[in-house]
């Protein structure tokens, strides 16, 4: 696991990644959610905002430098933060 965030519901997500050994140079990242809450992934665009890129309906290739798992229970979002 890369890192976690949770709401104050207990609810929360964990973001995980790596190279697959039949990939050169791809790395792929997933997100993994506890409960019924709702996760998805958003990667950093250009200007320093976030955009989703993978839940139930949207998948996107990314630079993946900046890539966060959020997680929602319809009332409080969390989303993962790099390190730094």
């Amino acid at each position: 696991m890369w890192k976690a965030a949770k709401l104050k519901s207990g609810a929360q997500v964990s973001l995980y990644g790596g190279r697959p050994t039949w990939s050169v140079s791809d790395v792929y990242a997933w997100a993994q959610t506890s409960g019924t809450a709702t996760a998805w992934l958003e990667d950093k665009a250009p200007g320093g905002t976030y955009r989703k890129v993978a839940d139930g309906g949207i998948l996107s290739a990314t630079s993946g430098e900046y890539v966060r798992a959020c997680v929602s229970d319809g009332t409080e979002t969390a989303c993962t933060t790099p390190d730094t």
